[in-house]
Order: structure tokens, then C-alpha cells, then sequence
């Protein structure tokens, strides 16, 4: 949890989090809750889903206060957490001057967990659909492109991925038909 803001996690947990004894305890009650609320996230379901899940509750969820402040403050620092496995991969190969062969899972980790895709095809698919889309409509959009798209490289660049799903596209598009 040291590499996650306090303030962030703080405005997420409010009193409770600060009274509790140590640091331990904090990231106990934090990572408990990042552990339900980010595969929500990154499944691609609305901010209504997350909302109920933190509050265990769905009567009152009024403007989703929670999930939104996940969304914008705590999804950037797990993200950037995320992302560091691949940048140090990727300096220690160019440092003994090898080219970095990365899985795409693991080089598309930090955006995917930014946009809330839960696979680099999911990733793909929403930068595809540009951001005139919401998350959740792209979400929706992969799931109809899922059966149509050709199995991928597992070290394969981020490009031929997003080209293995605009022919997905095309393929369901010529299916429709």
C-alpha cells in the first residue's frame, strides 16, 4: 500500500481508516476492499455495480460518491502499480541490450486496469472504440467481438492485437448479415 497516495485511500474510507492503530491495519481494510471493487471494475460493469459492492448495499446508492472516487483517485495509483512490472522488465532488458519480449498481458497490465478492461483484448477493443463510447458500452461491444476474434500470441504487440479485434469486428459485422 506504499506506493497507493494515503489521501486517496483515506478520502475512500473516511474516519474509520484514519483511527485505526497502524499501518497494517490500514492496508488490511484497504486491500479488502480493492479486492472486491477492482475485478468489478475491470470487468467493464457501471459504477452502480462497484457503488453496491463497497456499501453492501444496493437500496441507497444515490451518485455513486464511492465508486467514483475509486474510479478517478485510487484506479490511477493501482494502475501505475500495475504498470511497473512490465517498465522494469522492459529497462532491465534494454540495460544487458536484449529487445524485452513481454507477454501482452503483462505489458498492457496499467492500461488495462486504467480503462478497466479485464484482458489486452478488452483493452483493445475499447481504445477501438474511441471514447465517444463509454466503458461500459465497450464492455458490451467486446462481448459481441469475443467469439469472432482469432486466437492471439501470448507475446504478441499491442497493435496486432487491437488488428486481431477490428477483424473480429468485421467478422461479426459479415455474420449480422
Amino acid at each position: 500500500m506504499d506506493l497507493v497516495r494515503p489521501e486517496n485511500l483515506e478520502g475512500l474510507f473516511g474516519g474509520a481508516y484514519k483511527k485505526l492503530p497502524n499501518d497494517a491495519e490500514r492496508a488490511k481494510m484497504a486491500l479488502a476492499a480493492i479486492s472486491r471493487l477492482l475485478p468489478i471494475w475491470m470487468a467493464g460493469l457501471p459504477l452502480n455495480k462497484l457503488e453496491a459492492e463497497f456499501l453492501e448495499d444496493s437500496a441507497n446508492l444515490g451518485q455513486c460518491e464511492y465508486a467514483r472516487h475509486f474510479v478517478l483517485r485510487l484506479v490511477p495509483d493501482l494502475a501505475f502499480v500495475a504498470g511497473l512490472p512490465a517498465r522494469l522488465l522492459a529497462a532491465r532488458a534494454k540495460k544487458s541490450g536484449k529487445e524485452p519480449q513481454l507477454a501482452t498481458v503483462l505489458a498492457t497490465l496499467g492500461s488495462a486496469v486504467r480503462e478497466g478492461c479485464d484482458s489486452p483484448e478488452a483493452l483493445a477493443t475499447r481504445i477501438n472504440c474511441g471514447r465517444a463510447v463509454s466503458r461500459v458500452g465497450a464492455r458490451k461491444v467486446f462481448e459481441r467481438l469475443r467469439k469472432f476474434a482469432s486466437a492471439g500470441n501470448p507475446t504478441e504487440s499491442f497493435e496486432i492485437t487491437r488488428d486481431r479485434m477490428r477483424s473480429a469486428e468485421v467478422a461479426a459485422a459479415f455474420a449480422a448479415l
